[in-house]
């Protein structure tokens, strides 16, 4: 089957420069009328609009704040930075010095700026409207300019404007030396009862303590105690090499091995008796070996060795007693030093925390005395600095009289107001172009994604000119659809729809079937809008059994078809009651369709539109094809692509659009080299418009 699918997307598009011309050309009565009303309004105001002239001063700012860095907490002096020429030109345009400056130049009595109460507040609103306070990129100038129509009372009332200013710096640099030497002056004499009071202070414990001044004390003590404490470590190191001795003699308990016990006791006596031992030991083993055990020189000789390991004992249990009384004499020692020791540091302790309070209390004074010092030296610093009272700025150029106003000439202005004019009427011809967002042309409908199948004129009683055997215009047009959207289609089935009701939908469905009908095929027209039935169809019947009736009531075919002139046929909705919405998607309604196709050569469905009533969606999934008709100038792109997404979705055909109701005259300029001319239709019988 040949279909053409719904567009995936809208395509976007730019119009080109012969589509901007033709809708200009359109619309050029509406353009030369807002052109001449624009630039008469405009060419009137610029002759009217008395001249205005603008005068500036600069200045530049200057840091002339007071030197007090080491007491800026406490005078709280701003620093001088980007923001602080900001502050002055705020300061500037502050209505106090607004009003200052409208008083001393009596601006308020001129003709321009007298108010209608008469006293300067009045004239403030307009003052400040005409001044204007600018810093000069990121520099320190400012700019203050000032607008009057008289040029010398602009560049006076810029010039007092910043004498003013000046003023009220001064002004308040003298009230800030007063301030800062009251508060001198009180804070000098609190800081000299400050330092007397801790002089006195750290005296009286002195003196209370007994502390001798200076470190000689301090020093003898500490040498004691690293004294002591040497002898401490001293004493632990002999006791904890005497108690390694003894527990070495203690593991060997009973043992008689002079080896052993000659190298944990390094003693002559004991190096004695280890030899004796072991000569003894030698001389029962050799006897031993040459005589047997019980030979009398062997039991002699075994006699003797029992007498060296008894006096080794002897002797080894002697010096483990002497290494006991070392140990704890050792310890004893070591506990007297530790008690002199805690004692010192005690003593330590005690003069270190009273040397510290006291040297607490000495530093309280000499701190106290510093500040008040430096409290001293910046008075004097304070009193010598005559700049104090001098304005932070200095004025690098006065203002004077403009020979020329502001703003651009009346030549310039005029031509502003004329392309003004222009721009303003292309303007409205875009928003009257946006406001029309109907299908225009053939172009449109192919930027949509569709295949343009044809264009119906605007005529009366279209059915009565295709049922008329003479050629005319519209005839043409349908042929023109026949053979573009029918003929190249194996589509039988054939679904008519719209986005909206009123677009011509059942007029063309009627329309098309008469002109397929006068070409000798079989066409029956099916009316399927339930919600709105169709007159025309229902004309063209003599009962009012229909559609619904049979797809509902099982009655026969043959009772719900009748045939008009030119061979087409017609089957109308069918009863006023409101059918369910099952009966579109029985197994009936498609074994309808399928009979149709068996007698017909074309069933054209005319249905609901697509975007107002489901029925249209359900029947789409049933046919061979849909058509689209679209009314010229006002089916909207926007619902064409709405019918798209929906026909896609359910992967319904879509065989092309037609635009219907077209003024082919307005079409021609709508459509620069139209799609083709149609033929004159002033053939078209005469009759009623009828619309679907």
């Amino acid at each position: 089957m040949s279909s053409i699918d719904a567009p995936s997307q809208q395509v976007d598009y730019l119009p080109n420069l012969q589509d901007l011309i033709m809708t200009v050309w359109r619309h050029r009565i509406t353009m030369v009328i807002t052109i001449l009303c624009i630039s008469i309004l405009g060419i009137c105001g610029v002759l009217l609009k008395p001249n205005t002239y603008d005068a500036s001063t600069t200045i530049m700012i200057k840091d002339n704040s007071v030197n007090l860095e080491d007491f800026k907490e406490f005078t709280d002096t701003p620093k001088f930075d980007a923001m602080t020429v900001l502050t002055e030109a705020k300061i500037l345009m502050s209505p106090t010095l607004a009003l200052k400056t409208i008083e001393t130049t009596e601006l308020y009595k001129t003709d321009e700026f007298k108010s209608s109460t008469g006293d300067p507040k009045g004239s403030l609103p307009q003052f400040v409207q005409n001044l204007k306070v600018s810093q000069q990129g990121i520099s320190r100038i400012i700019s203050v300019s000032f607008q009057s129509k008289d040029p010398e009372l602009a560049a006076k009332v810029a010039n007092a404007h910043v004498e003013n200013y000046f003023a009220s710096q001064i002004d308040h640099k003298t009230k800030r030396l007063s301030d800062l030497s009251a508060w001198f002056e009180s804070r000098v004499k609190i800081l000299k009862e400050d330092v007397i009071q801790k002089s006195r202070a750290a005296s009286e414990y002195r003196a209370t303590q007994k502390l001798v001044v200076g470190q000689d004390g301090q020093e003898l003590i500490y040498r004691q105690i690293n004294e002591v404490s040497a002898k401490i470590g001293a004493a632990e190191t002999s006791k904890l090499d005497i108690d390694s001795q003894l527990a070495s003699i203690e593991s060997l308990k009973d043992s008689s091995d002079p080896d052993a016990i000659a190298t944990i006791v390094n003693s002559a006596l004991i190096q004695n008796f280890k030899s004796a031992v072991n000569q003894s030991a030698q001389e029962t083993a050799l006897l031993r070996g040459k005589y047997g055990d019980r030979h009398p020189a062997v039991l002699a000789a075994t006699g003797k060795l029992m007498q060296a390991r008894a006096a080794l004992r002897d002797e080894t249990r002697k010096i483990k007693e002497t290494l006991k009384s070392d140990s704890l004499s050792a310890q004893a020692e070591i506990d007297m030093l530790k008690s002199h020791l805690a004692q010192l540091e005690k003593d330590a302790s005690d003069m270190r925390g009273k040397a510290i309070i006291y040297e607490g209390l000495r530093l309280e004074e000499k701190t106290s005395q510093k500040l008040l010092d430096s409290f001293l030296a910046s008075y004097e610093g304070l009193q010598s600095q005559n700049s104090i009272a001098r304005s932070d700025a200095v004025v690098v150029s006065p203002a004077v009289a403009p020979a020329l106003p502001v703003g651009p000439s009346q030549k310039t202005l005029i031509l502003a107001v004329i392309i003004l004019s222009v721009v303003g009427a292309l303007g409205i011809v875009f928003v009257l172009e946006v406001m029309r967002a109907g299908i225009r042309n053939f172009e449109d409908v192919r930027k949509l994604g569709y295949k343009p199948l044809g264009i119906l004129p605007d005529v009366p009683s279209p059915i009565l000119v295709a049922q008329n055997p003479h050629n005319s215009g519209l005839k043409e047009a349908l042929k023109r659809i026949y053979m573009t959207g029918l003929l190249p289609s194996d589509a039988r089935a054939i679904m008519v729809t719209s986005a909206l009701p009123g677009e011509g939908r059942t007029t063309f469905a009627l329309t098309m079937a008469h002109y397929i009908g006068s070409l000798g095929h079989k066409v029956i027209v099916v009316d399927t809008d339930f919600m709105s039935r169709s007159n025309q169809i229902r004309a063209n019947k003599n009962n009012s059994m229909g559609l619904n009736d049979y797809l509902t009531s099982q009655v026969d075919l043959g009772m719900i078809i009748s045939t008009g002139e030119a061979g087409v046929s017609f089957i109308t909705a069918g009863s006023q009651n409101a059918p369910s919405p099952d009966i579109l998607t029985s197994e009936r309604f498609t074994d309808l369709l399928k009979t149709l196709k068996q007698r017909y050569h074309y069933v054209l469905i005319d249905t609901s539109p697509l975007l107002a009533h489901a029925e249209a969606e359900a029947i789409a999934r049933h046919v061979d094809g849909t058509i689209i008709v679209a009314e010229w100038m006002k089916t909207s792109q926007t619902n064409i692509l709405n019918m798209s997404a929906t026909l896609k979705q359910i992967k319904a055909p879509v065989l092309g659009v037609v635009m219907n109701k077209v003024d082919i005259q307005k079409y021609k300029t709508f459509t620069p080299g139209s799609d083709f001319l149609l033929p004159n239709i002033s053939q078209a019988n005469s009759g009623q418009r009828i619309s679907g």
